[in-house]
């Protein structure tokens, strides 16, 4: 294992630590780009699988909207208010990569995303400022090995 990469345990802890420290945020997930979870606060597995895809699903659309729009980079976060007024955060994390590209000079490893559930009563920006501080201090330590082709 590179030194680099974190336990799931590890990133678990991490995200409860998050989830504990920051007001309004209840869970959290790190998801790879294919969708599967690294590390979730959830407790049902059921539930962290299906959480992982769908933000994995939800930012790789997103982040074509600029597509669009002519815009050449792609986003790099998205926000869903939900119908009882929590939100949910999507961000890339990870080594500052984009986490759609496999990077040659970082070992062939990418990055991953953070999704993070909040309550209706939660502050956005609060919440958001937490999460990117969160992501930039431990993003050297979130990479994810490329997967092989085929």
């Amino acid at each position: 294992m590179d030194e680099r990469e974190f336990t799931p345990e590890a990133l678990g802890w991490l995200l409860a630590n998050f989830v504990g420290l920051t007001a309004g945020v209840e869970d959290a997930v790190f998801a790879s780009m294919d969708g599967l979870s690294l590390a979730c606060t959830l407790n049902d597995e059921t539930a962290r699988a299906h959480w992982a895809a769908l933000t994995t699903s939800a930012y790789l659309t997103m982040s074509r909207l600029g597509d669009v729009r002519g815009v050449a980079e792609p986003g790099r976060q998205c926000v869903a208010e939900l119908g009882d007024g929590s939100l949910v955060m999507i961000m890339a994390a990870g080594e500052g990569l984009p986490p759609w590209k496999v990077a040659a000079e970082t070992g062939n490893v990418t990055g991953c995303l953070l999704g993070v559930a909040t309550s209706s009563g939660a502050d956005p920006g609060v919440v958001a400022y937490a999460a990117k501080q969160f992501v930039q201090s431990i993003a050297q330590h979130l990479v994810v090995p490329a997967r092989a082709a085929g």
